[in-house]
């Protein structure tokens, strides 16, 4: 029996050997296969070279910017000069925004309102000293001298009511340039967000985005500015005669319009901070996941592929980033100049009703307090919304 078996063997090896062939062919066409794949998709060869200025090029070029050159046609000359260029190549390459010339702009503002108003905080102190003269050398009640009293108060009055109506009209205009901006930011943000891996934050963010943008301008628009108008005027009116005092109703007008603003500002952070946490941790575990399962069971040029996702994303990133620092600025120079209009506005009417108070006038600074009060809701208004 051992002989027979030791005599088969031969031929047994005989019979498994054109198997054994079969067998090493293929494996040396699937040597050849994955060294020439290898090969082609190795980061140094010339076919799958890639330069992070094209895949740049390419995806800024892709972008939908017709909505932003829009909105930059509408800029006022004076706006446009200090809005910083929109160039996404120059920004990627952290040479888009001056800050340093940006707040130097800005403090000049500060004093050239400052001066700009001058000329109507003197009128203002020449009515009111007019004012309290007029009333020290009345004779009785009812006199010339208190009709006077009257007539300079009410031209005080309307003085003041001028100079808060240009302040809610900046108020208005800015809340609605910023909307209007916000509106032509959203798309390139949403692609590149998208593009950076955040699919669920951009589809969950943009319909939200655009109803509480929307939502938080009218409220404030058509709310909040109005009311504190009105808190103003009626602030003001009340200190005509003492036998109707309004204090406590523009005490109530201001403080409706403080909680309505500050409702509208918790809805809109609430809102937008839980559907992006939601959607980001969603967005996190999907590229994650992707990097994984491209890197581990794509076979051989797995890893090709994850690093070619990751450089896509990471210039994406870096658009998004630098649009982001675009937006800032640009928020900046719509919100923040108007907000130094309003501001310095508001400090020179508290100025003058400080000044006015040892004069022993109460009426008079406390109609200029109540007005100052009213200017400082709106630009809280303007600096929340912004």
């Amino acid at each position: 029996m051992i002989k027979m078996t030791q005599k088969n063997r031969p031929l047994v090896t005989q019979k498994k050997r054109p198997f054994a062939r079969v067998t090493l062919l293929l494996m040396a066409v699937l040597c050849s296969l994955t060294t020439s794949t290898v090969l082609a998709a190795s980061p140094g060869s010339e076919t799958a070279s890639i330069d992070p200025k094209d895949v740049l090029d390419a995806q800024i070029g892709s972008l939908d910017l017709s909505a932003m050159d829009h909105f930059m046609t509408t800029l006022d000359s004076e706006t446009l000069a200090l809005f910083p260029e929109f160039d996404l190549r120059a920004l990627a390459a952290g040479q888009g925004v001056d800050w340093g010339n940006l707040f130097s702009q800005l403090l000049r503002q500060l004093f050239r309102e400052i001066v700009l108003n001058a000329n109507l905080i003197g009128q203002m102190v020449v009515l009111a000293v007019l004012c309290v003269v007029l009333r020290h050398i009345q004779l009785s009640e009812g006199s010339p001298g208190e009709l006077a009293f009257a007539v300079c108060f009410l031209t005080l009055f309307v003085l003041g009511i001028h100079g808060f109506g240009f302040a809610q009209q900046t108020a208005v205009e800015a809340v609605n340039r910023m909307s209007n901006f916000m509106y032509a930011m959203l798309p390139m943000m949403v692609t590149l967000l998208a593009a950076v891996g955040g699919i669920g934050s951009a589809a969950m963010i943009h319909p939200v985005m655009v109803a509480m943008i929307g939502l938080t301008a009218r409220l404030v628009c058509t709310v909040v500015l109005p009311l504190a108008l009105f808190s103003a005027v009626v602030g003001a009116v009340g200190q005509i005669s003492d036998k109707y005092p309004l204090s406590k109703m523009a005490g109530l007008l201001r403080t409706a319009a403080t909680s309505i603003l500050g409702l509208g500002l918790c809805i809109f952070t609430g809102v937008i901070t839980v559907r992006g946490l939601v959607a980001s941790v969603a967005d996190g575990l999907t590229i994650r996941a992707a990097k994984y399962v491209s890197g581990s069971f794509i076979p051989v040029v797995g890893k090709f592929f994850s690093d070619t996702a990751e450089l896509i994303t990471g210039c994406s990133l870096l658009l998004k980033n630098s649009l982001s620092v675009f937006g800032v600025a640009g928020l900046i120079v719509i919100c923040a100049f108007p907000a130094v209009k309003i501001f310095v506005l508001a400090l020179l009417y508290r100025l003058v009703g400080a000044l006015l108070q040892p004069l022993g006038e109460p009426r008079l600074a406390d109609a200029l307090t109540a007005m100052a009060n009213a200017l400082t809701l709106v630009f809280a208004a303007v600096a929340v919304v912004g």
